[in-house]
């Protein structure tokens, strides 16, 4: 507050001067009225002498552009249901349906996003994109689809025919938060769900391309959604190994030498030496090394080791192929693992060990920084 006879500034609330003491006056912003220090409100217009806080501006979350793969599930027969049994035990068997497809969703790294009246979505890829996000919402549908039939058997006398469709889809969505999922994507996963059928599950063309070599799936055909043609395919079973890529290997010059450079540097040393891969999921990573481990084949031995995209050991898979590679049972004491990795192994197996050998020192060793292969 400025002192209208010697000028100085007076911090807010002083009735008099700081230095010369004359009455400080409170001047009006809006008519110029003076009024006494410590007044909130003019005594002449009324308008308001201190400052207003600004109220804060208020921040939309940003979402974020990701590829993630949803699911859709939703009961066959549900009306019927209601208008058999009475809301309590309806609501018992509910709960327990949705406690099954929560089971299976969580149990694979996925999360369910929202519960709809009898269905549920669950999305994979929340909150870290994974490489086998597609493959692990396909097991999800099939093990809820097993745990439903389970659950539906127990108490067939009074579910009657209630059944289950599940709908997988995958695409690149924006998300909001934790579990709000925009975009095409969603709509194309809804849609698959109503035209499956009891008992299906149901994925849409860009999940068939992510997890065709991993599961064994049906063509269900086009289906007009809105408009336009989604082909669709049905889930028969899920494989347990992986089949031999149907086409020819094109492309990619430049990266398979890349890595075979790194093959040659280490079978030269000889020392562990590390390639890593990186691109985005679905662009043929996993080919471009099944390729590479199919032309070394013949002078070389290959072991593969896969990590769990929902969490583990951090050196579980290389442990597991250590004991792929000498043949030693899970469970084995530390002794006998000693044992058999010294121990002298027949001509022919003693691949094993050289194996087990070069495993190990990548773990003992210090190797450089890895290559990197970007595409």
């Amino acid at each position: 507050m400025r002192c209208t006879d010697c000028g100085t500034n007076n911090r807010e609330g002083r009735k008099f001067c700081a230095q010369c003491g004359v009455r400080l006056a409170l001047s009006c912003p809006d008519c110029s009225a003076e009024n006494e220090p410590g007044e909130k409100f003019c005594g002449e217009c009324g308008a308001p002498l201190t400052k207003q806080p600004q109220p804060a501006a208020v921040v939309e979350p940003v979402g974020a552009r990701k590829i993630v793969t949803i699911l859709f599930a939703d009961l066959v027969g549900s009306t019927a249901l209601h208008e058999r049994l009475d809301p309590e035990s309806a609501r018992r068997f509910i709960e327990s349906y949705y406690a099954a497809a929560r089971e299976a969703v969580e149990s694979h790294g996925g999360v369910v996003a929202k519960l709809l009246g009898d269905g549920a979505m669950a999305v994979f890829g929340i909150p870290r994109v994974a490489e086998d996000d597609a493959i692990r919402a396909v097991r999800a549908g099939v093990a809820m689809q097993e745990a439903f039939r389970t659950l539906a058997e127990r108490q067939r006398a009074a579910v009657g025919t209630t059944g289950l469709r599940v709908a997988i889809n995958t695409g690149e969505v924006v998300v909001k938060g934790e579990t709000e999922i925009i975009g095409d994507p969603v709509n194309v996963a809804a849609r698959l769900q109503e035209r499956a059928r009891d008992g299906d599950v149901v994925v849409g063309e860009a999940t068939q391309r992510l997890v065709a070599s991993q599961v064994s799936l049906e063509p269900l055909g086009s289906f007009d959604l809105k408009g336009r043609a989604v082909r669709a395919y049905r889930v028969l079973s899920i494989a347990t190994a992986r089949r031999a890529a149907a086409t020819a290997f094109v492309g990619r010059a430049a990266e398979l030498a890349r890595i075979h450079a790194v093959f040659d540097r280490a079978v030269a040393a000889p020392a562990a030496h590390m390639a890593v891969l990186l691109g985005s999921p679905g662009l043929g990573k996993s080919r471009l090394i099944g390729e590479f481990a199919r032309r070394c084949g013949i002078t070389a031995s290959v072991v593969e080791a896969h990590c769990d995209a929902a969490g583990g050991a951090t050196f579980a898979p290389i442990a597991d192929a250590v004991r792929e590679a000498l043949a030693i049972e899970t469970g084995a004491t530390a002794d006998s693992m000693r044992a058999a990795v010294e121990a002298p192994l027949p001509q022919s197996e003693a691949e094993r060990k050289r194996i087990a050998g070069g495993i190990a020192g990548l773990l003992a060793g210090t190797p450089g920084a890895p290559e990197e292969t970007f595409f």
